[in-house]
């Protein structure tokens, strides 16, 4: 639940069931309609004192007349001036209020960004960074078993090469032919595993449909396929580098002579 705009607050209301993985809703109500309505907060509640035993459960006592906390804001701070000013002005508000006997513990304020939070929340799990680090020793793994599978085609090319090399043809030429070569094998490994990814991801999405309220629960987004093509082109660049250099380096004259 989030407080919108600064003027005239309103909230924006969230499907919070099937554990909160539906898409939310474009529900707008006033703000001062939370306390007749008795909507109930979703996000987290604190206090700084000890409430009665003898405290009310009604709605207004328990929220409005207590000092519970239940709104969550979520701020847009472009630069580090702006953030620093924000920060000043959340401080000078609890050291005012302190004044009035509220907030009696010491000020601790903090103004986290999107991805800081979501570390120290552990948003991603640790077994989801031990998976990618696998994987990405898998792909190391495939390119240096391409490193022998490119050299041997490569050197079976010599002859052919080594006329190249008489007519003209130089290094440098040789070099980048063998090497964009490699680079083509890597992109539609890429691409050919984007396309196994997303069916996979179809399929799991479509399991998941009993779980969640959402039919793309699984989904590849543009970073990820940007991701997918870069390691495709490393991973071609790694296997190809080597053995496109070692073919440019033959010298030419003993293939000829064989001719």
């Amino acid at each position: 639940m989030g407080v919108l705009a600064p003027w005239r607050p309103r909230l924006r209301f969230y499907d919070l069931t099937s554990d909160g993985m539906a898409e939310p809703e474009s529900v707008f109500l006033p703000f001062n309609w939370v306390e007749p309505m008795e909507i109930n907060p979703a996000g987290n509640r604190d206090n700084w004192i000890t409430l009665p035993s003898d405290s009310s459960d009604s709605f207004s006592e328990s929220l409005n007349g207590t000092e519970m906390t239940w709104l969550q804001l979520w701020v847009e701070l472009p630069d580090e001036r702006r953030r620093q000013e924000y920060l000043d002005f959340v401080d000078a508000y609890t050291l005012e209020q302190k004044k009035l006997g509220r907030f009696q513990r010491p000020v601790n304020n903090r103004v986290t960004p999107i991805r800081e939070l979501m570390r120290e929340w552990q948003v991603v799990p640790p077994q989801a960074t031990a998976l990618a680090i696998i994987s990405v020793l898998f792909l190391a793994v495939a390119s240096l078993n391409l490193v022998g599978l490119f050299l041997g085609k490569f050197l079976a090319r010599a002859p052919v090469v080594g006329v190249r090399r008489a007519l003209g043809a130089s290094r440098g030429a040789i070099f980048l032919q063998h090497f964009v070569e490699a680079e083509v094998v890597g992109l539609l490994g890429g691409a050919l595993g984007l396309l196994l990814s997303v069916g996979i991801l179809a399929l799991l999405s479509r399991a998941m449909g009993s779980l969640v309220q959402t039919e793309h629960f699984f989904q590849l987004d543009g970073a990820m396929v940007l991701a997918a093509v870069a390691l495709s082109l490393v991973a071609g660049a790694i296997a190809g580098l080597y053995p496109s250099w070692r073919i440019c380096a033959l010298p030419p004259a003993h293939h000829l002579k064989t001719q």
